[in-house]
């Protein structure tokens, strides 16, 4: 264990999956609030939605991430907080969900004026937004090419909560460089946000349409969510009748 550094035991995760703009906003009224643990980071993907390209597939957009890490005591009164402040319950506004970590550590700020509110205890926020719990998140690890085709088929589906991100990694099978190392090459992650009832229904679903059952077709994983909030489709026009 690394010396002087005090664990938190309990904590909860808030991850906030936001169109761009939002991001920002979010994280400002955040540190305003008196919060330290927010991070901000940037993406590129698709949800139902967004705009489609002639072929029907969603564009990849710009998104925007936000993480809280917050107590267990807190956590229900951030996730309302956070609920209102990105304005979520608008169309298209994006989704967010929560998870129970094992551990945490503070993060230590440097001594700085005070402009925080330094609250110990979070007030109470009121949200109007139905939330979920008992919620679970698959993530697919795919290569690249086999996100966009399993995003259109969880959308066929019915599901609204699919999300496709682009990353770089390795994994065991990738081809080996010059130092005998695996190059970072492109990999692209598929989330789904499904209940609990639903789920082992959807995991196996996933499987099959992301034919990760193929050699070096990717992986799958699905954990337990405390709390999500549905995303809010925006109204679209009538698919016009063919003539």
């Amino acid at each position: 264990m690394a010396a002087g550094i005090p664990r938190e035991d309990d904590t909860k995760l808030i991850t906030c999956i936001l169109p761009k703009g939002s991001g920002r906003l979010l994280l400002e009224s955040l540190h305003n609030y008196g919060v330290t643990t927010a991070n901000l980071y940037f993406a590129r993907g698709s949800d139902a939605g967004d705009p489609v390209d002639e072929g029907g597939l969603a564009l990849q957009v710009q998104k925007e991430i936000v993480t809280v890490v917050v107590s267990k005591k807190d956590a229900g009164t951030m996730f309302d907080f956070v609920i209102e402040h990105a304005n979520l319950s608008r169309p298209g506004g994006g989704m967010a969900y929560m998870g129970g970590l094992t551990q945490s550590v503070p993060f230590v700020l440097p001594e700085l004026p005070d402009t925080t509110r330094g609250e110990t205890e979070l007030p109470p926020v009121e949200s109007t937004l139905a939330t979920d719990k008992d919620t679970r998140l698959i993530t697919c690890i795919l290569p690249r090419g086999s996100g966009k085709p399993l995003l259109e088929a969880i959308h066929q589906r019915g599901a609204t909560s699919g999300n496709l991100y682009f990353a770089r990694g390795s994994n065991i099978g990738d081809p080996l460089g010059k130092s005998g190392i695996p190059p970072q090459v492109e990999k692209e992650i598929v989330t789904v946000l499904v209940g609990k009832k639903e789920a082992g229904e959807m995991f196996d679903f996933v499987i099959d349409a992301g034919q990760i059952s193929r050699d070096g077709g990717g992986f799958v994983y699905m954990g337990e969510l405390r709390k999500s909030v549905p995303f809010v489709l925006p109204d679209m026009p009538p698919e016009p009748k063919p003539s």
